[in-house]
C-alpha cells in the first residue's frame, strides 16, 4: 500500500469465504451513480501536527538563542524573521522585513532587542517583549545610525556591552562599537584585518575577547608569489582597548570557522588562557590561547567543517558541536588537560548550514540549519550523547504515506525520514499527540520514503523507498533497540521499492519493487516466501484485508491472492488507466480503486463487478482507504483536501452524495489513513498532519 494504511474497529472479516467457484458465478452488484460532491463541509481538523515546529518557507540562514534561552530567532532569505520557543517549539511571533529583502544576520542585542542585518547589507532592530515583536527599533534610538550602510553582517557580545559589525571593503576588517546603556553614540574603533578577508568573528563566553578569523584571498585565489603567505590569520582582541593580545597563524589550511571553548582573560597586562577550537577542510583543531599552538586535531572524518560552536562547561571541558557541508555533524568534549572525547555523531541532515549552542539550567542543547527548518538537539541525562528534542517534530516537504495502528501513528517524507508519534484518545473524543521518534529511512538525500507500514501491535514497521532497499525496525517499548533496523533487503536489481505491507498478524512482509516485481517475505526470519515476477504494468499500490486472508495488488488491474496458497482468485482487468492507489473494505466485500484517469471505482470483490464510480475528480486520486464498509475517503492532486465518499445503506439504493473536507493549509492531501476510533489521518503537500473527526 503506497499510501493510508487502514486498521479500523470493525467486524473481522469471518464473511469472506471467497472460493474459486463461488468467484466464478457470482454476479456483479447493481452499478450506482457517479455521486457529485457537496459544497457544505460536515468533517473538522481537532489535531494538526507535524510541521509546527521551527520552520521557514525559504532557506535559513541564521539563528541565535536569547541570553535567557527563553527564545530562539531564526531570518531567513524570504525576508522573514520568526521567534520560537525551543522549549515547546511553538512559534511566538515573526516579523516581515519592509522591502522584502533577504535576511542573513541576527542577533540578540540583549533579551529586549534584536539585530539584524539584510541582503542590502542593512543593519535593522526589533524592540521584543514577553515573545513578541512590538516595533520596529531605530538604530538613532540604539546609538547605531551611522551603521545603517556600513555594512550587514553583526555579531553582539555577551550581556550586550559591545557588538561588532563587519565591513565590507575587503580587508578593512570590522568596526566595534562600544555600546552605552543611555542610547548615546558609543565609542568606534576599526580592528584592521591587515588586507586579509573577514571569514567569522566570535565572542568569548564572559565577552572580554573578540577574535577575528581571516583568510588571505590571494593565496585562495593562488596568485603567484602567495605560495609563502599565510593560509588564515586569528587576531584576537581586548574590546575595551581595541588592542590585539594574540595572533595565530596558519599557513598549510584555510580555516572556516572557530569558536571558543574555554576562555579566561581579565585585561590589561593578564595573559589569556583557554582553548579555541577551530575548523578547516580537515576537520577540527584545538588551540591553546596562551602560546598559539596547537594542542590536538581531530575529527578528521568529518570532512570540510562548515560551522562551530561551543559551550564552556565550568568543569575544565568545553562542548562542541560542529558540522561539516556534507551534512556530518559530530559533537566531542574538549579539555585544557586531556585529548578531546567524542560525544557522538548525529544523523547526517543532508544540507546543514549554522549550528548554535545554548547552556540551559537542565541541559545543554544546540539548533542546526536544514535547509528551511531547524532542528534542535538536547545533551541525555548521561552527558554522553544528544538526542533530538522530541517538542520540535516536522517533516521537510512532502509527507508521501501514513500508517496507523492502535496508539500509534507513523508518517514518511520526501525528505528521506520516518517519524513515529504516539497517540491518546480522550473519553471527550479529544486527541493528544505525542511525538515519539525520528528514523532516517532513507540516508540518500536525493531519494524519499514511498510507503511505511506498522504491524497491527505497533511493535514493528516497514518502509521502503527509492534507494532500492526494503527495511524493518524494532518498536517494542522498553527495548535497549528501540527504532532500530533489523532487516533489510534489496531486489536482485537496482530498482526501487514502491509498496511495503505487513501483515494484520505481523507474520507476512510484502514489497512491490519497480522491476515488476511483487516480494512476500517471512516477517521474522526475512526468509522469501514468494516471488511473482512479470506481473506487467505493476503499479504502485497494495493492500491486505483485514483479517489477513487475502491480498491484492496493483498489476495491469488488480490482483488478489490467497495468502494461505498464494494463488490468484481474482483478476480484475481492462480498468483503462494505471492505478495510485486500492484498499480493501474491512468486510472484504470490496475493493477501492483510484486510477490515473481522474476516477475512483469500487469494485465487487467476489464477482469483479462495478459497484460505484466517481468520476469528477480534479486530478488523479492518489490515495484513499475506508472509514468502514460503507464510507471510505479518498484525495488527489487538486483537491485541496480529500473527499467523503458513502456507499449504500441497502442494496440497490444511492447513497449519500460525497462531502468534502478542505486541508486548513490549503495543500494537496498526499496520503491517507484511519485510526481504529474511525478519525481520517491526512498529510500531505504541506508537511502537516491532521486528525479529522469526520462526522460520519
Amino acid at each position: 500500500m503506497r499510501h493510508g494504511k487502514r486498521y479500523v474497529l470493525a467486524m473481522l472479516i469471518a464473511t469472506l469465504l471467497i472460493n474459486t467457484s463461488l468467484l466464478l458465478n457470482a454476479t456483479a452488484a447493481p452499478v450506482r451513480a457517479p455521486q457529485k460532491a457537496e459544497s457544505t463541509q460536515t468533517a473538522h481538523v481537532i489535531a494538526e501536527f507535524g510541521s509546527s515546529g521551527l520552520r521557514h518557507k525559504a532557506r535559513l540562514e541564521d539563528l541565535s538563542y536569547s541570553p535567557d534561552g527563553s527564545q530562539l530567532a531564526a531570518v531567513s532569505v524570504d525576508g522573514q524573521l520568526k521567534l520560537w520557543s525551543p522549549v515547546s517549539g511553538d512559534q511566538l511571533d515573526s516579523f516581515s522585513h519592509p522591502a522584502g529583502d533577504p535576511l542573513y544576520r541576527v542577533g540578540f542585542l540583549d533579551s529586549k532587542t534584536l539585530l539584524y542585518g539584510t541582503g542590502e547589507d542593512r543593519l535593522g532592530a526589533l524592540s521584543i517583549g514577553e515573545g513578541k515583536v512590538l516595533q520596529v527599533a531605530t538604530l538613532d534610538q540604539l546609538g547605531l545610525g551611522d551603521l545603517t550602510d556600513s555594512g550587514g553582517g553583526v555579531s553582539v557580545a555577551p550581556g550586550g556591552r559591545h557588538l561588532c559589525q563587519w565591513l565590507l571593503a575587503q580587508g578593512e576588517g570590522v568596526q566595534l562599537v562600544a555600546m552605552p546603556k543611555d542610547g548615546s553614540r558609543g565609542k568606534r574603533s576599526i580592528l584592521s584585518a591587515d588586507g586579509f578577508r573577514v571569514a567569522q568573528v566570535v565572542w568569548s563566553p564572559g565577552g572580554k575577547l573578540l577574535a577575528m578569523l581571516t583568510t588571505n584571498p590571494l593565496k585562495s585565489l593562488g596568485r603567484k608569489g602567495s605560495e609563502d603567505q599565510d593560509c588564515s590569520r586569528i587576531q584576537i582582541f581586548d574590546p575595551v582597548t581595541g588592542e590585539e593580545v594574540i595572533r595565530i597563524i596558519s599557513k598549510e589550511k584555510f580555516l572556516t570557522d572557530m569558536d571558543f571553548a574555554l576562555a579566561k582573560y581579565d585585561g590589561g597586562a593578564g595573559a589569556v588562557e583557554g582553548l579555541l577550537v577551530t575548523g578547516s577542510e580537515e576537520g577540527f583543531a584545538v588551540y591553546d590561547l596562551t602560546s598559539g599552538r596547537i594542542l590536538s586535531a581531530f575529527g578528521a572524518d568529518i570532512g570540510r567543517v562548515s560551522s562551530i560552536d561551543a559551550r564552556d562547561r565550568g568543569d575544565g571541558s568545553s562542548d562542541v558541536v560542529a558540522s561539516s557541508e556534507g551534512g556530518m555533524t559530530q559533537g566531542w568534549r574538549v579539555f585544557t588537560e586531556a585529548a578531546p572525547t567524542k560525544i557522538s555523531d548525529l544523523p547526517e541532515f543532508g544540507s546543514l548550514g549554522r549550528v548554535t549552542i545554548h547552556s540551559r539550567l537542565d541541559r545543554l542543547q544546540f539548533a542546526s540549519v536544514e535547509g528551511r527548518i531547524i532542528s534542535q538537539w538536547v545533551q541525555a541525562p548521561d552527558e554522553t550523547t544528544w538526542k533530538e528534542d522530541p517538542y520540535l517534530p516536522r517533516h521537510e516537504g512532502i509527507v508521501s504515506a501514513l500508517a496507523t495502528a492502535p496508539g500509534r501513528l507513523a508518517s514518511a517524507g520526501y525528505d528521506g525520514y520516518v517519524y513515529l508519534w504516539d497517540y491518546d484518545i480522550g473519553l471527550d473524543g479529544s486527541i493528544a499527540v505525542q511525538p515519539r521518534t525520528r528514523l532516517l529511512a532513507n540516508p540518500d538525500p536525493q531519494s524519499l520514503v514511498t510507503d511505511v507500514d506498522l504491524s497491527f501491535d505497533g511493535k514493528s514497521m516497514a518502509s521502503c523507498g527509492r534507494d532500492g532497499v526494503l527495511r524493518q525496525w524494532n518498536l517494542h517499548d522498553g527495548e535497549e533497540g528501540f527504532g532500530s533496523q533489523f532487516g533489510n533487503w534489496l531486489p536482485d536489481t537496482a530498482a526501487s521499492f514502491t509498496a511495503t505491507d505487513l501483515s494484520p498478524d505481523g507474520k507476512l512482509l510484502t514489497s512491490v519493487s519497480a522491476d515488476q516485481v511483487l516480494w512476500v517475505r517471512d516477517a521474522m526470519t526475512g526468509d522469501l516466501v514468494r516471488k511473482f515476477e512479470g506481473l506487467s504494468g505493476l503499479d504502485f499500490a497494495s493492500s491486505f484485508s483485514e483479517d489477513g486472508r487475502f491480498f491484492a495488488v496493483g498489476s495491469s488491474g488488480v490482483r488478489i491472492y490467497s495468502t494461505e496458497t498464494w494463488e490468484e482468485v481474482r483478476w480484475i482487468k481492462d480498468l483503462g488507466a494505471p492505478i495510485m492507489d486500492l484498499a480493501l473494505s474491512p468486510n472484504g466485500k470490496l475493493i477501492a480503486i483510484a486510477t490515473a484517469a481522474n476516477t475512483l471505482l469500487v469494485r465487487d470483490v467476489g464477482s469483479g463487478g462495478l459497484v460505484s464510480a466517481w468520476t469528477d475528480f480534479r486530478g488523479r486520486p492518489n490515495a484513499v482507504c475506508w472509514v468502514n464498509s460503507e464510507v471510505l475517503v479518498a484525495a488527489g492532486p487538486n483537491e485541496g483536501g480529500f473527499r467523503i465518499l458513502s456507499l449504500v445503506g441497502a442494496e440497490g439504493t444511492v447513497g449519500r452524495p460525497g462531502r468534502e473536507a478542505r486541508s486548513p493549509d490549503g495543500g494537496d492531501v498526499q496520503a491517507l489513513g484511519v485510526l481504529p476510533s474511525g478519525h481520517v489521518v491526512s498529510a500531505g503537500s504541506g508537511g502537516f498532519l491532521h486528525i479529522w473527526d469526520i462526522d460520519i
